[in-house]
């Protein structure tokens, strides 16, 4: 009588999500999770994840984007100092960041939350955050076998964060029948963060309050023919040098420039 042995082979753990369209991630937000779906089972039905290793990778990382282990889940909860509870005070497991944060391990010790994945979280800490979709890849090794691997995608809504003026100097005094007056005694400082010209914008200068409503607003120039990187004005229109960069209009109480070049920096403006 011949006697037959038979083996288990090990299963690989599962990775699953109902998630439909990717999560939206707004700039300037706390981080997201990637995927508030995600379920980890494992066909073996082990006691507890005891030894799992989940890593979670940007496939395409851009400048600004970090990867985190944060937030709760039923049974898991991720904690600042780099590990995860139970939720009861008993510790579970723990986690690292690397890669400059596009990169994040969790190596479990106990615990089986099924939620656990929905701890990946994303967030960008860019002001001018790229809007390609982002790639996250997600897997699991229990020690005997690797789940396939599940790609999340994810994607960025910019804000558009306004510009900014300094402006330095103090008062002016304009003598009755003289010759106009910089209304500033020295260069201002403009900035914009997440634009590289202000093509499409606008400057506009107005007065706050006048005694008689007589007083005008110009636009200091070097005339109709600028020299290379000084501003110029032919009858409307702005030029820097020889090219023109947007349009002047004068009313009673204010001053507008349309800008309508990519030359127009934030140096340009200044």
């Amino acid at each position: 009588m011949t006697g037959v042995q038979t083996c288990a082979l090990p299963i690989s753990p599962v990775i699953t999500s109902t998630l439909t369209t990717p999560v939206v991630y707004t700039e300037n937000s706390a981080a997201i999770s990637v995927d508030g779906t995600l379920w980890l089972s494992d066909p073996d039905l082990p006691a507890s994840w005891n030894n799992y290793v989940i890593t979670a990778q940007l496939v395409n990382p851009q400048e600004g984007d970090l990867l985190s282990i944060a937030g709760s889940v039923d049974y898991a909860v991720a904690a600042n100092d780099g590990t995860i509870s139970d939720g009861k005070g008993t510790q579970i497991g723990t986690y690292q960041i690397l890669e400059n944060g596009s990169k994040a391990v969790i190596t479990m010790t106990g615990g089986s939350a099924a939620r656990l994945l929905r701890l990946i979280s994303y967030r960008s800490t860019s002001e001018n955050p790229s809007t390609e979709r982002r790639t996250i890849s997600i897997s699991v090794d229990d020690g005997q076998a690797v789940s396939d691997l599940k790609l999340i995608s994810l994607d960025i809504k910019p804000i558009n964060d306004a510009p900014t003026v300094a402006l330095v100097g103090g008062s002016q005094t304009f003598t009755e029948d003289g010759a106009p007056v910089n209304v500033l005694t020295n260069a201002p400082t403009v900035g914009d963060v997440d634009n590289a010209n202000f093509n499409g914008g606008l400057l506009r200068v107005f007065f706050a309050n006048t005694a008689n409503g007589l007083a005008t607003l110009g636009l200091r120039n070097a005339g109709s023919t600028p020299a290379v990187g000084q501003i110029g004005l032919d009858g409307t229109t702005v030029l820097l040098g020889s090219n023109p960069i947007g349009t002047l209009s004068v009313f009673s109480d204010r001053l507008n420039v349309n800008f309508t070049s990519d030359l127009v920096t934030a140096d340009v403006v200044s």
